[in-house]
């Protein structure tokens, strides 16, 4: 028998021991059996299998799979107070999160931090409150990190050595766009930008989005696992016959 000293037996000891992130302590298949999806959004989608919906803003619904990759859901359930927990999946930090992206009040960091994510709109002096926007403002802003560097090319690394900040991405992507959205045969969300076809910037998304669920890795939560599709096409192209 071969004895370990004493630092070796701690070492293994505190590996054994390490600390589990939120998605390893709590599954997927565990929140969707103790909470519900909201309702009046399946509700819609059942709607948007038969009648597509128009939307100006298909920004929110491209980041939303890089949000859940951050296990958002799962770190409320696993360490916020359980009073705090509702039935469904869906929470206030959530819709904080998504607020803070579409550009809702809340690039040296800082002043990206203020243009992208309005970080200078944070109010009130509840420290608690404050300390819960911020919480937000980071997550947003790690979920557009995520987004950027998975996108990768020309929009992580430019030429002048600047990546494509969220408000700039607002300005290309997010507003004023002429889109659809509909939900097909496997229950996914396919959004269709309807003046954009043949433009680099939206094919190279969509080309993205395919290859994470090639993957398994567009999906969200509180979508019961649904999966977000971008198309494009010109909605004028029988003019041109």
């Amino acid at each position: 028998m071969v004895l370990l000293p004493d630092c070796i037996k701690h070492s293994k000891q505190e590996k054994e021991k390490a600390i589990k992130t939120a998605c390893e302590i709590l599954d997927e298949k565990t929140i969707l059996q103790t909470r519900r999806v909201n309702r009046h959004f399946e509700l819609v989608c059942k709607k948007m299998q038969t009648h597509q919906c128009h939307v100006c803003d298909p920004g929110p619904f491209i980041l939303t799979p890089f949000v859940n990759d951050l296990g958002i859901v799962q770190s409320f359930e696993t360490h916020d107070p359980v009073k705090l927990h509702g039935k469904e999946i869906t929470n206030l930090a959530l819709l904080n999160v998504f607020r803070i992206l579409v550009g809702f009040i809340i690039e040296n960091e800082l002043k990206d931090l203020v243009h992208s994510y309005n970080l200078d709109e944070i109010y009130g002096k509840d420290h608690e409150r404050i300390e819960f926007e911020l919480y937000c403002v980071m997550v947003a802003r790690l979920a557009y990190e995520h987004f950027l560097r998975t996108l990768g090319g020309n929009y992580l690394n430019r030429q002048d050595g600047n990546k494509l900040t969220l408000a700039t991405l607002r300005d290309k992507l997010f507003e004023k766009r002429n889109c659809t959205i509909h939900q097909d045969v496997k229950k996914d969300l396919v959004i269709t930008v309807l003046d954009s076809q043949n433009n680099k910037f939206i094919t190279d998304i969509e080309n993205m989005l395919d290859q994470l669920k090639k993957k398994g890795k567009n999906k969200v939560l509180w979508w019961n696992n649904r999966s977000i599709i971008l198309k494009s096409k010109n909605q004028f192209d029988f003019l041109k016959c």
